[in-house]
């Protein structure tokens, strides 16, 4: 009944927002990867079924790394995870 005559009144209803709602923005942003050099990611979708990813990371610490992927998916429904057949082959360096 109180909110029915808080609204014929115009009145809104005062809560703070969660204290949860406040902070969300600012945890997706503190949870990225700390920036230690290059990071260049590269996916290339050739086919529906032919698939490559490249990767190359430059690092203020570590030796460079290349990193390339290729996937095939072959016969059945994408769908049904035990009729498709997939092949994935990765090259790193």
């Amino acid at each position: 009944m109180q909110a029915f005559l808080r609204k014929a009144r115009g009145q809104k209803n005062r809560k703070p927002p969660q204290f949860m709602r406040l902070t969300g923005p600012l945890k997706m942003m503190t949870m990225m990867m700390p920036n230690n050099g290059l990071r260049l990611e590269v996916g290339i979708p050739f086919s529906q079924r032919f698939q490559s990813q490249l990767s190359w990371v430059y690092s203020n610490t570590k030796p460079a790394e290349f990193e390339m992927m290729a996937m095939l998916v072959g016969g059945g429904s994408m769908m049904m995870e035990d009729e498709m057949a997939l092949m994935q082959c990765v090259s790193s360096s």
